[in-house]
């Protein structure tokens, strides 16, 4: 099924947003929830589509503003590969950089963790919006649901080591949302990754405490 709907997210971040990984169950089903009313109910993606049995074995990420819950992704993590899809943002926040900080937030996440690469299947049109996230189109168009898609790829950059803050919070590079160092909750690549130019980040805490295509987002 399609992964996301775009809709131009290339305005500034909001600076109370926060995103964090979606590890209870209460969490997880927001997600869902928000996949639903974006993929399901807007891009009209059958309900079968949309539950593809692998929910349980990825990593989930969700964007709140003052509790509210405005969007989602999720990764499937493929060795030192990072696969990102179901990518959302509901319809009423779009347009804010809430896609755009998700995106950056996921990446950095990953680049905590250990993978070396992103991958995606961004919706055609919304292709500019993952170029400017540093990823390549390659191979040739696709259609997924009935939605013409390509397949897009980046290297991921590990964070430099950084000395703990007194709260154990970490600053994004942005400035614009609140991430912590956190421990993955499911399997990530056993080998370190193979040298990049540093770039900052963290993992992120649990958003209790705050074919798979990546398609494009409702953002």
């Amino acid at each position: 099924m399609t992964d996301s709907a775009h809709y131009g997210d290339f305005a500034e971040p909001n600076s109370s947003l926060v995103i964090a990984r979606a590890e209870s169950g209460e969490d997880r089903a927001a997600c869902l929830r928000l996949r639903f009313e974006v993929f399901v109910e807007e891009q009209k993606v059958s309900p079968e589509e949309e539950i593809d049995g692998i929910d349980d074995r990825c990593l989930h990420y969700l964007a709140s503003i003052y509790g509210r819950r405005v969007g989602t992704a999720r990764v499937i993590p493929k060795g030192a590969l990072a696969k990102i899809g179901r990518v959302a943002v509901v319809r009423t926040e779009r347009g804010k950089g809430i896609g755009l900080s998700l995106m950056r937030a996921v990446l950095e996440d990953a680049a905590a963790n250990g993978f070396i690469e992103a991958a995606l299947d961004s919706q055609t049109y919304a292709i500019p919006f993952y170029e400017k996230l540093g990823f390549v189109a390659e191979g040739e168009e696709f259609l997924d649901a009935g939605i013409p898609h390509y397949r897009m790829r980046r290297a991921i950059q590990p964070p430099p080591a950084a000395p703990p803050s007194a709260t154990g919070a970490d600053t994004h590079r942005d400035g614009e949302i609140r991430l912590q160092s956190m421990r993955p909750d499911c399997e990530l690549p056993a080998t370190p990754p193979q040298p990049y130019a540093p770039d900052s980040g963290a993992g992120l805490p649990s958003a209790s405490q705050g074919q798979d295509n990546a398609g494009v987002l409702a953002i």
